[in-house]
């Protein structure tokens, strides 16, 4: 098992090594978290323009931004993050920037999501304890779920972050996208994902050789707390934000156009 994770993790090192740097021309900026996505893909690059989304009140400014996001967005969308996706590409503009780098996709790949813990935690004891397999609660190994969350909401998270960034003038670079890396990650034994409570086991030991001084940190995701700007009392429900974007986009459909009257 030792050596199977070092060979993978070493493997990886190329691959991450080959998808970052053979897409670095010039000045090139990180969309910058201290998580461990974006501070993996900052060992690689050398000098990394780091842009960083702080969290904070932006009620007033998501009201007066917000249907211009669904404008270019151009369809409903469940995550929360399309304020901060504007916001980082703002100031990616403002810095005079035309590439950025976003770890987006890690999570699917790489078991990176804490909901996924439970069914991930009964799915070891499972191995752990054939025996009493009947005990615990039937459960997906994380491959099989990251699959399914890479192939669904993923692929419209980046068709949003996609526009976006090209709305402020930018490319955006998913490195963890790179064929050969999705190749490797499918192939991977869900042990090397979540192990004992741990996501993100083979990113974190990477990051680890890569930079021996990283202090690990909690995993917030980019925090964008919408329901509360809009005055919604759904918590972390989406209903009244769906029905925000959906009156967005019908109003705007419906709005006469030139050559139309």
């Amino acid at each position: 098992m030792i050596q199977d994770i070092k060979s993978s993790i070493n493997k990886l090192d190329e691959l991450l090594d080959y998808a970052i740097k053979s897409h670095i021309k010039g000045r090139v900026g990180l969309y910058y978290s201290g998580g461990i996505d974006s501070s993996l893909i900052d060992t690689y690059g050398g000098k990394f323009e780091k842009i960083t989304y702080n969290y904070g009140d932006y009620a007033e400014e998501f009201k007066t931004k917000f249907p211009q996001i669904m404008k270019v967005i151009g369809q409903p969308i469940k995550s929360f993050s399309p304020i901060g996706w504007w916001k980082l590409g703002e100031e990616a503009k403002k810095q005079g920037l035309k590439i950025v780098f976003s770890g987006e996709g890690a999570d699917e790949l790489f078991g990176g999501y804490v909901r996924w813990v439970p069914q991930a935690a009964d799915w070891q004891a499972q191995q752990m304890y054939p025996s009493y397999k009947s005990m615990f609660p039937k459960a997906a190994d994380v491959n099989k779920i990251g699959k399914e969350a890479f192939y669904g909401d993923l692929q419209f998270l980046l068709d949003a972050e996609r526009k976006i960034a090209a709305h402020h003038g930018l490319q955006i670079i998913f490195p963890f996208l790179d064929k050969k890396i999705i190749e490797f990650a499918w192939s991977l034994p869900p042990e090397f994902k979540i192990w004992n409570m741990e996501t993100k086991v083979i990113l974190r030991r990477l990051l680890e050789k890569r930079n021996p001084n990283y202090k690990h940190i909690e995993k917030k995701g980019l925090y964008c707390n919408v329901n509360s700007w809009i005055g919604s009392k759904d918590g972390y429900g989406k209903k009244d934000y769906l029905k925000l974007q959906n009156d967005i986009l019908e109003n705007d459909y419906n709005r006469v156009r030139p050559g139309e009257c």
